[in-house]
């Protein structure tokens, strides 16, 4: 009896035990630097980067795999993988799809060889041109006019390119600049990135919704998420992996902008100026009083933009608007959805100041301000 007793005790322990370890959870990333690549061995980049943080005291061992572009679908619906880190996308006949929140947005651009002379000022200036892009984007959809050549990897595009196979193709600046500079030295000063983007993408991860204990995992992924957006550490991998790319920067100034309308009588701002304007500190000068165009939390540049004018994080900008409104004195900002919608109402109303992608500048705004 007491044997038997002894052995059940046993196996109960083991069982607890096994409960209460940390799970797993394992996804996969194609090959794309400086996003995910190989080093002799080892999984590096900025997703695993990423991941790692925002999964830190879920109790959950985090780990990445690189993945043949081809397989990537295969291999999360046999449950080799618990999802896929990339662009967000529909895989077809995968109806149990589920994504998490973004990790970053990223811009897509037209790019293009130097000897080509395009003028280039949106997609319609490219109708008649064959058009490299990454397959399973939706591309066919929005530009229904545009030929397009379907392709699974940039590596493959930016060779292309190269060949004259064709002029232009749409893809992360980031990506290119990586490809150039690591593996493609004789194609550094070839190419082109051409203004303003074409589209603006949200990295995700994508999970299988019927797969083992998938929504708690996910769940736990986007508290993570969540919470590493209002701590400057999300800034700060950005810029360990270089994800704002030089190419697309007018005249290599700076990543972000702050813009007026061309009507506006300000001309330039400094750092200060910039930062005592976003926190409600001033109203503006040249006897004009600006309506600051915020963007939303789910935007990275937000976070970035801050922690570059005036090294606060998310949740301390909220906390210091909180005391400028309470005394009633600020002009709270408006906050809209993305760069675009910020240069929109700048466009249309003369008396904002938005901070914006620096590649969406065009001679519709005046900058009087490169955030460096």
């Amino acid at each position: 009896m007491r044997r038997a007793l002894w052995l059940l005790l046993t196996i109960w322990t083991c069982l607890l035990r096994a409960e209460t370890l940390p799970q797993e959870l394992v996804l996969g990333a194609e090959p794309t630097p400086p996003y995910a690549f190989d080093d002799k061995g080892e999984v590096r980049g900025f997703y695993r980067d990423l991941l790692l943080e925002a999964l830190r005291g879920s109790g959950y061992q985090f780990r990445l795999q690189i993945i043949p572009p081809r397989r990537s679908r295969a291999m999360l619906l046999s449950g080799e993988i618990d999802g896929i880190v990339g662009i967000e996308r529909d895989y077809p006949g995968f109806e149990q799809q589920i994504s998490s929140l973004p990790l970053i947005t990223i811009s897509l651009h037209a790019i293009t060889r130097t000897d080509t002379m395009l003028n280039y000022r949106s997609m319609a200036d490219l109708e008649g041109r064959p058009i490299g892009a990454i397959a399973g984007l939706g591309l066919e959809l929005r530009f229904p006019s545009i030929e397009f050549e379907f392709v699974s990897e940039a590596e493959l595009n930016l060779r292309k390119l190269m060949y004259k196979r064709f002029d232009v193709f749409l893809e992360d600046p980031v990506i290119v600049r990586q490809l150039a500079n690591t593996k493609y030295p004789d194609y550094v000063g070839r190419y082109q990135v051409l203004n303003p983007a074409v589209d603006r993408l949200n990295l995700v991860v994508v999970m299988n919704r019927a797969g083992k204990h998938t929504q708690t995992k996910l769940d736990a992924l986007n508290r993570g998420l969540l919470q590493l957006r209002k701590l400057p550490k999300l800034a700060e991998l950005r810029q360990r992996w270089t994800l704002v790319d030089d190419a697309s920067r007018p005249g290599h100034q700076g990543s972000i902008a702050v813009v007026v309308n061309p009507s506006s009588p300000l001309h330039k701002l400094n750092e200060a100026q910039v930062a005592a304007l976003f926190l409600g500190k001033t109203q503006g000068s040249s006897g004009q009083a600006l309506q600051p165009i915020d963007l939303a939390d789910t935007d990275p540049l937000r976070e970035l933009f801050y922690l570059k004018i005036a090294n606060l994080s998310v949740q301390q900008v909220k906390s210091q608007w909180a005391r400028q409104l309470f005394s009633g004195m600020a002009l709270q900002p408006k906050v809209v959805r993305s760069s675009e919608d910020a240069l929109a109402r700048v466009v249309e109303r003369p008396g904002s100041v938005a901070y914006i992608d620096g590649t969406l500048v065009s001679d519709r705004v005046k900058v009087v301000y490169w955030v460096p």
